[in-house]
């Protein structure tokens, strides 16, 4: 399974080829599964559903994020030090541990702690 907030763009490439193989897979057997044994075919059928549905999301991933329009989780993820993070004026709140650490030196992951 790819993790979203650590997956490139050849990540996704990679998971959506991965659910495109098992579409085949499923899809074989689904036909000797209605060939031989009729109506249990519907348990074959879903996951090739499943799977084509995994394998469309996962090439839609890839392309939002070459385009840039990929919303990453966590929006710290990938930022090296020195970078800079630009933060409106406001209030901020989260259910997690933190929002943005403003002592200096590397941003923690919330969700990782």
């Amino acid at each position: 399974m790819t993790n979203a907030r650590t997956a490139t763009a050849a990540d996704f490439d990679k998971a959506a080829q991965s659910h495109a193989y098992a579409t085949w897979f499923w899809g074989i057997v689904t036909v000797l599964v209605a060939y031989f044994f009729h109506w249990w075919a519907i348990i074959p059928v879903v996951l090739t559903l499943l799977s084509i549905v995994k394998s469309v999301s996962s090439t839609k991933c890839a392309i939002a994020f070459r385009i840039g329009t990929y919303s990453i989780p966590n929006p710290n993820n990938g930022a090296p030090n020195g970078d800079e993070i630009i933060v409106m004026p406001g209030t901020y709140t989260s259910t997690a541990v933190e929002v943005v650490n403003m002592r200096g030196g590397d941003f923690p992951n919330p969700l990782l702690m």
